[in-house]
């Protein structure tokens, strides 16, 4: 028969820096009227901490090219190797006249977008999104009264 000779939080930041709230046990076990210290210990009730959202896209850039649509260009925020991927990508100009926003996956760099009115300025914003949240959006202001 075994019983718990010690639970108390403790921390496993030597061995996982990121588990926090664990309760390391110990056990006793008695065999045949002798007690046996048997350091079979094990953690419990560990959780992880919440991992932020990832940072704002970089380098966004929006050019306005010919009819109605404006191509704008962006590089993936860096994650550290601990946080969840991007998943993928929502464009959209502001004010949205005319444009609807652009759902993009994970790999897309670009897009265009469309149905944009001459003579206005927009803020083209990209936010990357993970499975732990969205960025911030990265932006860019493009005067799109040219070509």
């Amino acid at each position: 028969m075994c019983f718990p000779a010690k639970a108390e939080p403790e921390s496993v930041s030597s061995v996982a820096p990121h588990v926090t709230n664990c309760l390391h046990s110990t056990f006793h076990c008695v065999a045949t009227s002798e007690v046996i210290s048997y350091s079979s210990s094990f953690w419990q009730l560990c959780s992880l901490p919440p991992h932020p959202a990832p940072p704002p896209p970089g380098g966004v850039s929006a050019m306005a090219t010919s009819g109605s649509s404006i191509t704008v260009t962006w590089t993936p925020p860096t994650l550290p190797a601990d946080r969840p991927p991007v998943t993928g990508y929502t464009v959209t100009a502001v004010p949205s006249s005319g444009s609807t926003p652009e759902q993009l996956p994970a790999t897309a760099t670009s897009t265009v977008l469309s149905g944009l009115q001459r003579g206005t300025v927009y803020t083209i914003k990209v936010v990357a999104h993970s499975v732990v949240g969205d960025s911030m959006p990265g932006s860019s202001t493009v005067d799109f009264s040219g070509k």
